[in-house]
């Protein structure tokens, strides 16, 4: 019985992000902006609330200092033609505490974030007759924890962990008249690093086009290089000790690269415009000999630093993943990306779009004067995504997800 659940789920999860390891929903993307670049986002510095779980040191980001957020990706199909669903719903706090009675120059954040991935509702029948003697659910979940730091001298440094605690259940089949569980459940952690590089801060401070008198537009720029170790943990055992198996562990590294114009009018800051490109190449840190006995391998160990990473090519061993971003006026982002390598037989692609509040919010409280609308405007948003990946082979998926956020805030 656990090896047809098995091969069910493993058919649910054909086209899913990674080939080797067990509970790949550990590295399903939480983020449907992260969704629809291609699943990159270890570097990405722009605005996405789900963000962090690509990489929990963006907690330390500093846009995201002084915020609480709330977010949801409401109950959804995995594929559009299974009954596979999944959820989540979280929590993100962020707080410069330079601003803060403390004065220490360090932006922290923390972040909570459930993830249910179900494969359905299952019947067993007997010999005697098609009525059902059990019905159990077959699904995947974890609770999450993630922290991150930030510290900025010159270039801006963060570290962030995540703590996951999981559990699989593979359903209660009924033998010999008893129900037998079949249940998995355990830690992994995630530990992400960031550095970025704000190039137009660095070099071109002072470069302002004026508009009018008071009104002028700034060149941005920024580099970013981000890598994430995901889910170092022990083995799964469902019944069997002796059949135990490898979590899905990887690592990635990945850069970003994004420009824009931003606007200041006044003691308004507008982003006009900002494009980013993200590349990250991945390693699934299993490794299996000719009979079948596994090894967890090191980070990157399967790394051709000039091959994927410079020239950007995938291998085997390694998925190589590209996401295209452009935002309008902190109001719209639409995104594209594509990804291939590593057992994906073809490459997959994928785009989306999102919108926020907070661009409009910024021009009408630049406009109003009454105080109660114009702190309304500026401390609370609200942001809608939207994505999609395979479009072109079958196995579509979209994702669709809000954020609420109050920011802006000081204690």
């Amino acid at each position: 019985m656990k090896k047809s659940i098995v091969i069910i789920c493993l058919t649910v999860l054909t086209a899913a992000i990674y080939p080797q390891g067990s509970l790949p929903f550990l590295l399903n993307p939480q983020s449907p902006l992260s969704f629809s670049a291609g699943n990159t986002g270890v570097a990405y510095l722009g605005s996405d609330e789900f963000g962090f779980y690509s990489n929990p040191a963006k907690l330390g980001i500093q846009q995201y200092a002084n915020s609480i957020s709330f977010i949801s990706i409401p109950k959804q199909k995995y594929y559009t033609w299974t009954v596979a669903n999944f959820q989540n719903y979280g929590l993100k706090i962020g707080y410069d505490l330079s601003k803060s009675e403390l004065k220490i120059p360090i932006t922290v954040g923390l972040a909570y974030l459930y993830h249910k991935f179900s494969y359905g509702i299952f019947t067993q029948t007997s010999e005697y007759g098609p009525e059902p003697i059990s019905k159990f659910e077959i699904y995947d979940s974890f609770n999450s924890l993630s922290f991150g730091l930030g510290y900025e001298y010159l270039l801006n440094f963060h570290l962030g962990i995540t703590v996951k605690r999981f559990v699989s259940q593979l359903g209660s089949p009924i033998f010999f008249g008893d129900g037998v569980k079949s249940e998995a459940e355990g830690f992994a952690y995630d530990f992400g690093l960031l550095v970025s590089a704000p190039i137009s801060d660095l070099l071109m401070n002072n470069h302002k086009y004026y508009l009018d008198n008071v009104n002028f537009i700034t060149p941005t720029a920024n580099f970013s290089l981000g890598a994430v170790f995901s889910n170092y943990g022990d083995e799964i055992i469902y019944l069997d000790k002796a059949q135990a198996d490898p979590i899905s562990r990887v690592g990635r590294i990945g850069y970003s690269i994004d420009f824009g114009i931003m606007l200041n009018l006044k003691s308004t800051e507008l982003n006009m415009i900002n494009y980013s490109f993200s590349a990250e190449t991945e390693d699934v840190l299993i490794k299996y000999d000719n009979f079948g006995k596994y090894n967890y391998q090191s980070f990157m160990s399967d790394l051709n630093f000039v091959n994927n990473f410079i020239e950007l090519k995938s291998s085997d061993r390694i998925v190589l993943r590209k996401g295209y971003i452009l935002n309008l006026f902190e109001t719209v982002n639409i995104s594209s990306g594509s990804y291939k390598g590593g057992g994906f037989l073809n490459m997959r692609n994928s785009d989306g779009f999102a919108v926020s509040s907070i661009g409009i919010s910024k021009l009408l409280n630049h406009q109003i004067e009454n105080e109660t609308v114009q702190y309304i405007l500026s401390h609370f948003a609200m942001s809608y995504y939207f994505s999609r990946s395979n479009i072109r082979n079958g196995f579509e998926s979209n994702y669709s997800g809000i954020s609420l956020s109050f920011h802006g805030f000081n204690f």
